[in-house]
């Protein structure tokens, strides 16, 4: 009868005007022991079901395929004995081999059973960018029995989500009256909200770092300047003695460039070191990604080499008959 009702609600929702694909997933909620050949000690996956063609949430969610084929409705009944598993459970399973093909045994009473990998598909999350991914095992949701379990249906639309709330909710109700009001959520909002906290901290760092680098801008200006004024009469003896202006400006730039490598170095350290606070705050990218490091370096480098070129300038256009006077 639960099957019956996520068919029928399926068929209305795939219907409707603005929705491009509906799937059927249920979330992974236990985990059970398989075997594979080969290998002395059992793994544990988490079984999942999921919808099959037309109602596949995959295609639903767009999560790529990354090996094999989606389920097909021969895939449907106990004894088709093929699943589909991610990205996870395929390392797990079989690292650095090819997981499509490959049997797995399940030991129950009546003896084992034996599945069939038939595909891989890649990790997905979709309540939190930083959940962590559990190696999932996939049947066709027909298996499974989905009362008292979490069971969703997946819709992707070609318009604002919340416009079609009213929709879906008036189908599912027409489906089974007395549904309590199921609770919808946009999934894209769900992902935003739970980085709250880390973009928070994010706002803060980026202007702290926006207000050291101008600090540090600054204060390679104020030490330059400050040595330029002091200099004045051995930069007018040099030039007085017919050193070019172009090599005035090189020996300040320098001095400045000293007072950069030094600080860059001081600071890639430090980073190295700190970075480990952030760890929990970051997804998707490494405390030590080497790309993020290397623009960090040349946005430092650019704001304080143009931090060097004023007071060089200025050293360059120093008057020699002025500066053999100046007291």
């Amino acid at each position: 009868m639960r099957n019956v009702f996520f068919s029928d609600a399926h068929r209305r929702l795939a219907a409707l005007p603005g929705v491009k694909a509906a799937g059927i997933l249920k979330d992974a909620l236990w985990g059970d022991k398989f075997v594979i050949d080969g290998r002395s000690n059992p793994v544990e996956l988490y079984s999942a079901g999921c919808g099959v063609e037309e109602s596949d949430c995959f295609r639903a969610m767009r999560v790529p395929l990354l090996a094999g084929r989606y389920f097909e409705k021969s895939d449907i009944g106990e004894k088709a004995g093929t699943v589909i598993l991610n990205e996870s459970a395929a390392r797990l399973c079989w690292p650095g081999e090819k997981a499509v093909g490959n049997k797995l045994r399940k030991p129950e009473r009546a003896g084992d059973k034996v599945y069939e990998v038939v595909g891989v598909v890649a990790d997905a999350r979709l309540y939190k960018y930083d959940q962590s991914i559990q190696p999932i095992f996939f049947r066709p949701y027909h298996e499974f029995d989905i009362i008292g379990l979490a069971a969703w249906f997946v819709v992707r639309t070609q318009q604002d989500p919340h416009d079609l709330f009213r929709a879906i909710h008036k189908e599912l109700k027409a489906v089974e009256p007395a549904m309590p009001t199921p609770e919808i959520k946009v999934v894209q909002q769900v992902l935003y909200d739970s980085t709250v906290a880390q973009r928070t901290y994010m706002i803060y760092l980026v202007v702290f770092a926006g207000v050291g680098l101008f600090l540090a801008a600054l204060g390679i200006y104020g030490v330059l300047a400050y040595s330029v004024a002091r200099r004045t009469r051995e930069i007018g003896i040099r030039l007085a003695l017919g050193a070019d202006r172009r090599d005035v400006l090189g020996m300040v730039i320098r001095e400045g460039a000293r007072l950069v490598i030094v600080g860059v170095a001081v600071g890639l350290l430090a980073a190295f070191w700190l970075t480990r606070l952030l760890r929990n705050q970051l997804f998707g990218v490494s405390p030590t990604d080497p790309v993020v490091l290397a623009v960090v370096v040349l946005v430092v480098l650019a704001v304080a080499l143009l931090a060097c070129l004023l007071p060089a300038r200025r050293a360059t256009r120093v008057d020699p008959m002025e500066a053999l006077r100046y007291e």
